[in-house]
């Protein structure tokens, strides 16, 4: 049985040793975050990969970091300079019996799944392939067997390294394969090529959530990685609490909402969003753990729209009966409450929430998203608050949504929804 390993020659984030280049412009913190960014990318792409993955450190092994050991196996870099390193880590996976090998760094920003899954493929026929960078090195280099004479006498981090690399397989007459050209990040003119990558802008419509929202920035905060988070965006209505006060000692972007209403909050975050994925949440919400790496990974794979599972923060059997059911792809188990992930294309392309919509505007939009592209349902769950559970009776309250969602199905309009909302339970937000 034929097996593949992918290298993966990562260095250890220690100020002053990373990026140098680009820290000597931007600032060494700058440069640092710009690392991670494109070493949590590179985990992403790789972490579906079913080939044999290792991780090299450049200093030590990282034992409670991205490269979680059931996936990735950790070792650390051994040689006096790169070609050194890179020739000890091919013959390492050699000699652990795999046939097929493939190195690569993190710093390429437009490295892919399916790019590294062809430099295996290409290996069927050829002795090396190299994905050629930019800036005359190389991003990926695949091998048969180790031919350490494609490390000897090389300029390393200079423009001369594909080109001498080429030469050395002509003069042990290697049959090579050229991929794509892509583009490293080591200079702050190459900063550009960042953004390509897949990043969130996180959309919180609030009104008097002085109470939740501390706890739902701080799960963000928490539980995201950092680098994949642009921004987080509190569009507010109108809150007399505070609200506001408390989300920008939290660090939030505050939009002050020209329009009330959780429909037109969130189509004005959206306009004020950078980045090409939007996450809109409750404000009562508490994220999972790695939940922005999973809707990076989800988007990534060909879904442009989805949401997480639901629980929530009460212990009654009954809600986590219907909770269970969020895991299906059912109009009738779907809650506003499970957030909602989409790129900025398809938002635009569906028009956003209907702002005509007070209640069920989750519903509308998932219905206009499925006519263009498959709805995915994560499997981690997002906690959110049972606050109207308690204060109006867990089974009235679940019948009390039944009857809306079989009235709006119906055909019933916004204020006859709204109407029975209000005589039906306690609130303050509608």
């Amino acid at each position: 049985m034929m097996k593949h390993a992918l290298l993966i020659f990562l260095k250890n984030n220690i100020p002053g040793k990373v990026k140098t280049r680009l820290a000597a412009t931007i600032g060494t913190d700058e440069a640092i975050r710009v690392y991670n960014t494109l070493v949590q990318h590179t985990q992403l792409v790789t972490s579906d990969l079913k080939e044999n993955k290792i991780v090299f450190y450049s200093a030590y092994v990282d034992q409670d970091d991205i490269w979680n050991h059931n996936n990735y196996t950790k070792q650390i870099q051994r040689g006096s300079d790169l070609g050194e390193r890179m020739s000890n880590a091919f013959q390492f996976a050699f000699d652990s019996g795999n046939n097929k090998v493939v190195i690569i760094g993190t710093d390429c920003p437009g490295i892919n799944k399916d790019l590294i899954q062809k430099a295996f493929k290409e290996l069927i026929d050829a002795d090396v392939v190299i994905g050629p960078a930019m800036d005359g090195g190389y991003y990926l280099l695949g091998m048969k067997k180790c031919y350490s004479e494609l490390f000897n006498d090389i300029a390393w981090s200079t423009s001369e390294v594909l080109e001498a690399t080429v030469k050395k397989c002509k003069q042990l007459n290697l049959h090579y394969h050229l991929l794509e050209m892509l583009p490293d990040v080591d200079e702050e003119k190459d900063l550009v090529y960042m953004k390509g990558l897949q990043r969130i802008s996180i959309i919180i419509p609030t009104y008097n959530e002085e109470e939740n929202i501390d706890k739902t920035l701080k799960s963000i905060q928490l539980n995201g990685n950092g680098n994949l988070i642009k921004e987080i965006i509190v569009v507010d209505g109108g809150s007399t609490d505070k609200t506001i006060e408390k989300a920008i000692d939290c660090g939030a972007r505050i939009i002050v909402s020209k329009k009330k209403g959780r429909a037109a909050q969130m189509n004005e975050g959206a306009a004020a969003a950078s980045e090409k994925i939007l996450h809109f949440i409750h404000a009562d919400s508490q994220l999972p753990q790695h939940f922005d790496a999973d809707v990076v990974k989800a988007v990534n794979n060909g879904y442009e729209a989805g949401c997480f599972r639901l629980a929530f923060d009460y212990d009654h059997w009954f809600l986590k009966l219907n909770c269970w059911f969020t895991r299906f792809d059912r109009s009738a188990f779907h809650y506003g409450d499970q957030s909602l992930f989409i790129t900025r294309d398809l938002f635009n392309k569906v028009h956003g929430f209907n702002e005509k919509y007070i209640v069920f505007e989750d519903l509308d939009i998932i219905r206009r998203i499925k006519k263009h592209c498959r709805f995915k349902i994560l499997k981690q769950h997002l906690i959110t608050s049972a606050r109207k559970y308690v204060e109006n009776g867990v089974f009235n309250m679940q019948m009390v949504f039944y009857k809306m969602y079989l009235m709006e199905q119906l055909g019933a309009s916004q204020q006859k929804l709204v109407q029975v909302l209000r005589s039906s339970i306690k609130q303050d937000k509608i």
